[in-house]
C-alpha cells in the first residue's frame, strides 16, 4: 500500500497530497459564484466553474477539474460539507494513486 496523506493548506479548502514523502501535487476548491462573467465575456476570458481543481506538482499550470458530482453547495449543513470535502480528497487521492502520483 503506498503511503499517502492529505495536508490542509491554512483554514482554506486547500490540501497537499504527499505520497512516499513527496507532495505530488494540490487540491482545492474554487467557488466562482462570486466572479465577474459577464466582464470576463467581454473581454473574452473563459472562467472557470465552481469545483475541486487538481494542480499535479510535475504540471503546475495544468490545473484540471477533478472529483466533479461532490460540489459543495451553500445548502448543505456542515456535517454534509465535511462527508464531501472528505469523499473528494479519498476520489482524487485514489486516482493520482492509480495513475502513478502525478
Amino acid at each position: 500500500m503506498t503511503d499517502a496523506f492529505w495536508m490542509q493548506l491554512g483554514g482554506n479548502l486547500a490540501f497537499a497530497l504527499e505520497v512516499g514523502g513527496k507532495i505530488v501535487g494540490l487540491l482545492y476548491w474554487l467557488d466562482a459564484e462570486g466572479l465577474e462573467r459577464e466582464a470576463a465575456a467581454a473581454e473574452g476570458v473563459d472562467l472557470p466553474a465552481s469545483g475541486w481543481y487538481w494542480v499535479s506538482v510535475g504540471r503546475p499550470r495544468n490545473a484540471e477539474r477533478v472529483a466533479e458530482g461532490l460540489e459543495l453547495r451553500g445548502d448543505m449543513t456542515e456535517e454534509e460539507l465535511a462527508a464531501t470535502a472528505q469523499a473528494a480528497l479519498e476520489d482524487v487521492a485514489s486516482e493520482v494513486i492509480a495513475d502513478g502520483s502525478d
